[in-house]
């Protein structure tokens, strides 16, 4: 079971806890919603649950990229990129639990001070 976790928008964001876990999270999220993982670094698998007519806000992608860095092995860095995609450019590789590869994605910079700032990251 995935831990959750509610964005400032109202938003669900569903966070792996392990690498079976990310593996079925990301299998079961619809191709509209939104795969997040930090960079360069391995950690958890972060879905941002949307609608088909939903679109994420600013908010949104923020507080699920702090999520991705804070449940990664990042963590402690002051910067951490993290990427994201629709879930239907998250292509998973067979035999690899847990690994994907981004058909097409963006990357955002997330700071230290966001993570803590976060309500939801004590």
């Amino acid at each position: 079971m995935p831990k959750i976790f509610t964005s400032s928008t109202g938003k669900a964001i569903l966070v792996g806890r392990d690498k079976t876990d990310n593996s079925r999270l990301t299998s079961r999220a619809r191709p509209y919603c939104l795969f997040f993982h930090a960079s360069d670094f391995s950690g958890s698998h972060v879905i941002l649950k949307l609608h088909k007519w939903e679109s994420a806000t600013r908010e949104d992608i923020l507080d699920a990229a702090c999520l991705a860095a804070y449940y990664s092995k990042g963590r402690d860095r002051k910067v951490v990129l993290v990427d994201y995609a629709k879930k239907g450019d998250v292509k998973q590789i067979k035999g690899s639990p847990g690994l994907v590869e981004l058909l097409s994605f963006k990357t955002i910079k997330v700071k230290n001070h966001e993570i803590k700032q976060r309500n939801f990251i004590s």
